[in-house]
């Protein structure tokens, strides 16, 4: 195909595009008070609210806010006008509407890598791309700019003039500038594919009495053998999405609220910890832990041993691992569908390294999900349960199992093909 010169740069690009893109849109990091200022805001992203004795000026209750909640969380309900003005719900839906079109765009490029269509398919698809790839960047521009305005405004906010856009603002930035290079390459490719098309137009169906594929012959083994590879490629890159989404987030573990019993560990994720008035039993000065807090933060300092005991520590590493396994396996599976690595080795290394990354998954859920149930670590474990996060990366697991299984069909396969022609029959035209 013309166009796969420009297919894996096209991918490189789409694929950081949309990792920068869902961390701006799940991270609440848009909009940060500057941490001198010790103000009753903290942070908030698009889904989500961030304060430090907080209280509402419309409130006559006068009830204090402490932690982070959801957008749409009932402890927050009566703020949802106040916090959700209609121009935030505006940058919402337009960022949504963007992760959608990034994620078609994704799939788009992933169907022209594996050439499951004609040139002149490839086409079509390439230019639809090429306008949600644009109007997704455009819808992204206005987005910052409606942000980056309106955060400004006394009527939301409490002192703006504190506040700061903070590093999710900015991968959303990355992400628009990667979405830009992704319309100008779908734009390039699509061009090669038309010109393909016209050289090489699709051929007639083939009548069942002119070919006849019999079960055995080698035409068949080798169509089987690069089905199953393709199978087993979008596998390992589904279970790499799921490393990456479960190694960012932090929900592996959260705790109920039973009424309106104050709970003072909120969730916690490989990298991040979120507390309501938390205190270290050993902490003699009795300071107290409110907010959500980079593990490796200085507010952390003094706790950081309690918090990180040795096999919090081996599930971050096994984790780290498994992202740089996952993306290896991928990057291989790549390179061998694009025809760059010929050697069948690299089918069982990346067969390999399908089953290691399975591994890797299977003892961080086993160490974490028992550990996680001690009552020397976080207050009240029998109110805690295992979040979202720490489900994805059992789904990884699983999808990494799934993948090996394809990737072993796939080389045996490929065994029996490379074996001698007349052990298998042969390919014959019908008379």
């Amino acid at each position: 195909m013309a166009a796969s010169g420009m297919t894996v740069p096209a991918l490189v690009v789409t694929s950081l595009g949309m990792i920068f893109l869902l961390l701006a849109y799940a991270s609440p990091n848009w909009v940060q008070s500057y941490e001198a200022a010790e103000n009753p805001f903290v942070k908030c992203g698009l889904w989500e609210f961030c304060f430090n004795d907080y209280t509402f000026p419309a409130d006559f209750k006068g009830r204090r806010w402490i932690g982070c909640w959801y957008i749409f969380s009932a402890d927050i309900r009566d703020m949802w006008e106040y916090l959700s003005p209609p121009w935030f719900i505006s940058v919402e839906v337009m960022m949504s509407v963007v992760c959608l079109a990034q994620i078609g765009c994704f799939v788009i490029v992933f169907l022209v890598l594996l050439r499951c269509l004609h040139a002149s398919m490839n086409y079509n698809l390439l230019n639809l791309a090429t306008v949600a790839i644009l109007v997704a960047a455009a819808l992204s521009l206005i987005s910052l700019a409606v942000f980056g305005h309106f955060k400004e405004s006394r009527r939301w906010m409490y002192r703006p003039d504190q506040n700061f856009l903070s590093w999710s603002f900015g991968c959303a930035v990355i992400a628009m500038l990667f979405q830009l290079i992704q319309g100008a390459l779908f734009w390039k490719m699509g061009k090669q594919c038309y010109e393909e098309g016209i050289k090489n137009p699709p051929a007639p169906p083939m009548r069942s009495y002119d070919y006849e594929m019999k079960p055995g012959t080698t035409a068949t083994i080798k169509m089987a053998a690069d089905r199953f590879f393709k199978y087993g490629f979008i596998l390992s890159l589904i279970s790499a999405l799921c490393v990456f989404v479960s190694f960012v987030t932090p929900y592996w573990m959260e705790q109920r609220q039973y009424g309106d019993s104050k709970h003072k560990f909120i969730r916690c994720g490989l990298w991040q910890f979120c507390l309501n008035e938390w205190n270290f039993p050993q902490d003699y000065m009795g300071k107290n832990y409110s907010g959500c807090w980079y593990i490796f933060a200085r507010e952390y300092d003094y706790v950081r041993k309690y918090m990180l005991p040795g096999w919090f520590i081996a599930v971050q590493f096994f984790m780290s691992l498994n992202m740089l396994i996952a993306g290896l396996a991928c990057l291989i599976q790549v390179q061998y569908l694009l025809g760059s690595l010929f050697s069948p080795l690299y089918q069982k290394v990346s067969c390999f390294l399908s089953f290691f990354s399975a591994a890797l998954s299977t003892l961080s859920v086993t160490i974490f999900g028992v550990r996680s149930q001690d009552r020397f670590w976080m207050p009240q474990p029998d109110r805690n349960f295992h979040s979202w996060s720490f489900g994805i990366c059992v789904l990884a697991g699983f999808f990494s199992v799934f993948s090996g299984m394809s990737l072993i069909v796939s080389c045996l396969r490929d065994h029996f093909f490379n074996q001698p022609e007349e052990h298998y029959g042969s390919d014959k035209r019908r008379d």
